[in-house]
């Protein structure tokens, strides 16, 4: 027999990110959809998009101190990619692999665990590269591909972009 699989929690910001954000609970209007044949996804208009050159689609905001031409430091950077489940895994056995192959991200500091992104039941984990960053992998609807976000956030200035990426992951809406 199989053992269960745990259940999903709920993402939100903490506490301390929210009460430490220099912005107040209700500033930020996601107006903006970023749309691909997998997904939409609702973000602030003041955000970046890029889907240039055939590479995933990202959206980004810098903070105050972020200078140009340098790694983020200030900031949020939201990656979207997708990979295709021609092997049939199940979501679990996905991000087993891909923790363990990921060649952008050196080491894993937290272990997946499920989560839940607008209903949808997401794994999340947390690895160091060039930066700590959150991946959350969601199984499409008709469990043909995986949807990864990478989420970059540094905030030295309490912008309050770790609560403006939850909100950002809450407005997913699966299409297929």
């Amino acid at each position: 027999t199989s053992s269960p699989e745990p259940t999903a929690t709920s993402i939100t910001a903490s506490p301390s990110i929210t009460a430490s954000a220099k912005v107040s609970e209700n500033s930020f209007v996601l107006s903006q959809t970023l749309s691909t044949d997998l997904f939409s996804i609702k973000y602030p208009k003041d955000m970046t998009v890029d889907q240039s050159n055939g590479t995933p689609p990202r959206i980004y905001k810098t903070g105050p101190t972020q200078k140009g031409q340098t790694e983020m430091y200030d900031g949020l950077i939201l990656t979207f990619e997708t990979a295709s489940n021609d092997n049939k895994k199940t979501l679990s056995e996905f991000v087993k692999n891909r923790t363990e192959t990921d060649p952008n991200h050196s080491e894993i500091i937290e272990q997946p665990t499920l989560v839940k992104l607008n209903n949808y039941t997401a794994s999340k984990y947390r690895s160091r590269g060039q930066g700590e960053y959150d991946t959350y992998v969601i199984e499409s609807i008709d469990k043909s591909s995986f949807i990864i976000i990478t989420i970059l956030a540094e905030d030295p200035t309490k912008m309050g972009f770790q609560r403006l990426s939850v909100e950002i992951l809450n407005s997913i809406m699966l299409k297929k």
